[in-house]
């Protein structure tokens, strides 16, 4: 192609050079030759290689006044970004809708793909990925290359990205283009921190990016779980039906109830009064317990046998009641060790030993991250805001201190999940505490 691309960069612009006819067009790329012409334009090439979403929009909106200079690009050698989810862009009736639209009116900006080289060097494993064949990939306008293909059309105008599409930068930008149409769902936003964290963000570094809280990173991340192993569960946050509250609430279940408590929720949801999935289990585990007889708290008294002295009585009633009580003994409690601890009587000592080698997790600058609410709730058979103060929960003093030492043993077990081999002497407590009470 004989005309050059200028440079033209920062605040000022470059005049567009002349675009002449083309000799020997690149593949998939069909050509428009131009009149020349005085009136100066912002090299519209150069404006791509902005980093940012932010600066690949602009790009993207200036382009929208310049269509017919872009160059327009064969559809068949264009494929989708391997890391955009399919579900935005494919089956969706409003795409098909979109694709209509297109083909009556022309599209209303173009479409922005990156050559397959590029992306092979910023990201090999997305290009392991690719189809063969596909010379282009998609950066921005899935949806708009899904509905085209859809009525029939053969090619789009396009924009050429030259700046980086690396990781990080396209999970950027696929983020903020899905929410300029729509907020995303949070299995796409979880997905959407999951890339970030393989390309070596941290929780911290994902949380400053996205302009969050770092502990909504943190809870947002564990609904990556659901797809893989719960795609019941997953379908129903993608469609809305189920809140992120009632998907954190079911990470919390042991394994075993997991369907019962999902099949109730399910049911409640067909109702005039739907009830959250916590409540849903807080109702199953209250009828378990309904079912199950109480133990025998009193041992019935023993009658003395013929010739039996008072002593002899009384050693034989202890014998017995001893006898009884291990075999009544409770069963050790289910779940994680340390929600279970919530359920045992502990003495004030021990509560007030954990909640001082709590103190020593506690992160003064950062206390954003409540992701033990959910569990402890759960443990206790309450109701916890996920966010905000805990002024307004009316509960009984004693409860109180039960959550509290349920936060506790939560920062206690996160300290000890981002421990290498050496762990500090109050992670080390932790665990000894929880072998002496039965549950390591």
């Amino acid at each position: 192609m004989k005309a050059a691309v200028g440079r033209g960069r920062g605040g000022g612009r470059t005049r567009r050079p002349r675009v002449e006819t083309v000799e020997a067009a690149p593949t998939g790329v069909a050509t428009v030759a131009h009149d020349d012409d005085d009136e100066p334009r912002g090299n519209l090439l150069d404006t791509v290689v902005g980093t940012t979403a932010a600066e690949l929009d602009a790009a993207v909106k200036e382009a929208a006044a310049h269509m017919d200079r872009l160059p327009r690009i064969t559809l068949a050698t264009i494929t989708p970004h391997p890391h955009n989810p399919p579900e935005r862009a494919l089956a969706e009736p409003e795409t098909i809708e979109l694709g209509e639209d297109i083909k009556a009116n022309g599209l209303q900006q173009p479409i922005v793909i990156a050559p397959r080289q590029r992306i092979e060097e910023d990201d090999p494993a997305a290009a392991a990925l690719l189809p063969e064949g596909a010379e282009w990939v998609i950066i921005i306008g899935h949806r708009r290359y899904a509905g085209s293909v859809h009525v029939g059309l053969t090619d789009l105008p396009a924009l050429v990205r030259t700046g980086p599409c690396d990781p990080v930068t396209i999970a950027d930008i696929f983020l903020s283009e899905n929410f300029q149409r729509k907020k995303p769902d949070a299995i796409m936003e979880a997905q959407a921190y999951e890339r970030y964290r393989t390309s070596g963000l941290s929780t911290t570094q994902i949380a400053e990016r996205r302009g969050v809280a770092q502990g909504q990173v943190v809870k947002t991340l564990k609904l990556t779980k659901l797809v893989e192993h719960s795609p019941q569960v997953a379908a129903k946050v993608r469609s809305g039906e189920m809140t992120r509250a009632d998907a954190y609430a079911f990470l919390e279940l042991a394994a075993e109830d997991r369907d019962r408590v999902f099949a109730a929720w399910e049911q409640s949801q067909t109702t005039d009064e739907p009830q959250t999935l916590r409540v849903c289990a807080r109702r199953l585990q209250r009828s378990d317990q309904a079912k199950t007889p109480p133990a025998q708290t009193t041992a019935p008294q023993a009658r003395s046998s013929p010739g039996e002295s008072a002593a002899e009585h009384a050693t034989a009633v202890a014998t017995r009641t001893d006898d009884q009580q291990t075999e009544q003994a409770p069963k050790t409690p289910s779940g994680p060790a340390w929600l279970a601890a919530l359920q045992l009587p502990l003495s004030a000592t021990v509560r007030a030993d954990i909640l001082t080698d709590a103190d020593l997790c506690t992160n003064p600058e950062d206390a954003t991250d409540l992701g033990w609410r959910a569990p402890v709730a759960t443990a206790l058979g309450i109701d916890l805001p996920e966010t905000g103060p805990l002024d307004g929960v009316m509960v009984k003093q004693v409860t109180w201190r039960r959550i509290a030492v349920g936060r506790a043993l939560w920062l206690l077990e996160q300290a000890a999940g981002q421990c290498a081999d050496d762990e500090p002497p109050h992670v080390q407590r932790h665990r000894q505490r929880l072998a002496d009470l039965g549950l390591a």
